[in-house]
């Protein structure tokens, strides 16, 4: 068969590409060998989503004991938990699955799919029969897999990845969570809410390397209080089965030390999965990190481009959506490059970190001394207050237009925000700007004008 565009892979960058090219009157083919929707809708950013508010009530009862409420004992039910999770997965795959079948434009083929030249694709389905299909332009997003330590190879059981984190049908008692980055951080709160003893360790000085230091500080300080044991600047070495236990060897500081746990659960990132879809027969050019491309999507050969966890910019399926769209609009003879100035990072834990554009350390180095630095606490504002709200916004401006140049938001609700400090850094606006703007009182939201206002002094309720 032929077809305008043939996308390998079926998750966010897969299906949105698909939808995408549909809409322009392509004929499209996408493949996927598993579920649609990838790691993102069926392991990643949902399930955990969905467990991350439903262990979060217990936290949020916490908080507000004493406060004119009284509350007993919490007890969690996980059959029900997980029931609960599966039906909002299930649900929205089968959306995904609604929005391609209803497109008459889009044939969903199931199967394992590897490029033969630089316009067919081979499709090998489940029971070894095989399709090929020829096609002007080819999209690969086959998404990533979990990073796995050598010493640690993956059991299922007793050390897990984030799928078999997310499957338990028991709480264990305790669990070492080894990497503080963002997977980490979200399922230490969730095991945590859950009622088990959380450790984490951490190779680096601080959590969520990635992002400014004050939020590594702030989040080690709230894990703390909720429990949660965190060991920075460590490593694990080995381990040993003991009564259905492991005992793990780790080094924290120098120090060899020895820690007994139910479960252990690997964190430490994902990886391209490049693998089987035949990159070194045509020739495209990729490391052990990533296909190479430019910002068009385009790989090195004409008419293939590669999107999402493949491409090495940014592991987030907001961004493999926009990959997707850019890399059909080339596909399908527009000019586009997608802007990656913009993109927000969110993390979901309880507190809430959400941040856009460039971190303090990136502003000084683009700018030097040419920036000023906003911050406003929660505590400052009254919708805050009233919801025992804590956690603060800054924003970073650079002084020869006063142009808003990053915004990093800690606490409640931080993840929904950001969309505004997004949304206003992609418009380039100004201090000025945003001072003109009216923001609705109480919320949250003014937050974001007064730190904007507070980098040149002019915040009002500070």
């Amino acid at each position: 068969m032929t077809a305008d565009i043939t996308i390998i892979g079926g998750g966010p960058g897969g299906y949105v590409s698909a939808l995408r090219a549909a809409q322009k009157g392509a004929e499209t083919v996408i493949i996927e060998k598993d579920k649609l929707g990838g790691t993102c809708l069926n392991v990643g950013c949902i399930p955990t989503k969905s467990l991350l508010a439903s262990t979060g009530i217990a936290n949020e009862i916490k908080k507000w004991n004493g406060q004119g409420i009284n509350v007993g004992k919490i007890e969690f039910e996980i059959d029900k938990l997980m029931k609960r999770k599966n039906r909002i997965v299930n649900k929205l795959v089968g959306g995904v699955n609604s929005l391609l079948s209803k497109n008459k434009n889009i044939r969903f083929i199931k199967g394992k799919g590897e490029l033969v030249d630089k316009n067919k694709v081979q499709v090998v389905k489940k029971d070894e029969n095989k399709e090929v299909i020829e096609s002007e332009n080819i999209i690969l997003a086959t998404g990533s897999k979990p990073i796995e330590i050598p010493s640690f190879p993956f059991s299922h059981d007793l050390i897990m990845d984030n799928k078999d984190a997310l499957e338990i049908n028991q709480i264990p008692e305790n669990i070492l969570i080894v990497g503080g980055g963002v997977i980490g951080v979200e399922f230490a709160n969730i095991y945590n809410n859950l009622g088990c003893q959380v450790t984490i360790v951490e190779k680096m000085n601080r959590l969520i390397p990635t992002e400014e230091t004050e939020v590594g500080d702030y989040l080690k300080e709230a894990f703390e209080k909720q429990g949660i044991n965190i060991l920075l600047n460590s490593e694990v070495n080995d381990w040993n089965e003991l009564d259905n236990q492991l005992e793990v060897s780790y080094t924290h500081e120098n120090e060899n030390k020895i820690l007994t746990v139910d479960k252990v659960m690997i964190a430490v990132g994902r990886s391209p999965l490049l693998e089987e879809i035949n990159l070194d027969k045509i020739g495209i050019e990729y490391d052990r990190s990533s296909i190479r491309v430019n910002n068009r999507m385009e790989t090195n050969i004409d008419g293939i481009y590669a999107v999402g966890d493949l491409n090495g910019n940014y592991q987030l399926a907001h961004v493999a959506f926009q990959e997707g769209i850019t890399a059909v609009d080339n596909a399908l003879s527009d000019d586009k490059e997608i802007d990656y100035n913009n993109v927000p990072r969110c993390v979901y834990t309880d507190p809430e970190i959400a941040a856009v554009g460039l971190t303090e350390k990136e502003a000084t180095q683009k700018y030097g001394d040419k920036i000023k630095i906003g911050q406003f606490p929660y505590n400052f504002n009254g919708k805050a207050l009233s919801g025992k709200d804590e956690g603060f916004v800054k924003t970073i401006v650079e002084t020869e237009y006063n142009q808003l140049v990053g915004m990093l938001i800690v606490g409640s609700h931080a993840t929904e925000l950001i969309g505004q400090g997004t949304i206003a850094m992609a418009l380039e606006s100004t201090v000025e700007t945003i001072d003109d703007i009216i923001f609705p009182h109480p919320t949250l939201s003014e937050m974001i004008k007064e730190s904007t206002l507070n980098s040149l002094d002019m915040a009002l309720h500070i």
